[in-house]
């Protein structure tokens, strides 16, 4: 029976990105990619079963703050006799990664959902016309303080692609 451990990393920074680590004392590639902006940002990801690169990722001074190990380990067991591979997950970790997956479909639960709202423009009308007076125009000055002060109300804009 043969064992094999996967590690999840996610990059804290951006969607696709390529950075060196160092292996066996020498430069070693490794590449974020898979990052998304819709529904909303995910930053780029990085999988590798390879122990060695698994203890210079996590040796690296980098190491949570511009890159994280994000989910359990995942054991492959795979016998040699009986070619079908099984993953095996304790408990916890299958609800981790069902929480994920819930927060995937609906990553903004019981926020009101706004339609029709589709730039920062009439996203923030929309926030000074609903909040007269709790909000003003100087602090929806940004892209990033609209989707605040909207998070803050518990407003959703599900059209505004470019944000979320």
């Amino acid at each position: 029976m043969k064992t094999k451990v996967q590690h999840f990393y996610r990059s804290s920074q951006y969607l696709q990105h390529q950075t060196y680590i160092t292996l066996n004392g020498e430069q070693f590639p490794i590449l974020f990619s898979g990052g998304t902006r819709k529904p909303y940002i995910r930053f780029g990801f990085f999988i590798t079963d390879n122990p060695e690169i698994i203890k210079a990722i996590e040796t690296d001074p980098r190491f949570g703050k511009e890159f994280k190990r994000e989910r359990p380990e995942i054991s492959e067991v795979t016998d040699l006799e009986n070619p079908q591979t099984q993953h095996v997950f304790k408990v916890e970790d299958i609800t981790e990664v069902n929480a994920a997956a819930t927060e995937s479909v609906n990553p903004r639960k019981n926020f009101k959902v706004v339609t029709g709202i589709t730039s920062g423009q009439k996203a923030k009308a929309y926030l000074l016309k609903t909040y007269r007076g709790k909000v003003k125009s100087l602090d929806l000055r940004t892209n990033a303080a609209i989707v605040a002060i909207a998070d803050a109300h518990k407003i959703y804009f599900i059209d505004w692609e470019e944000i979320y």
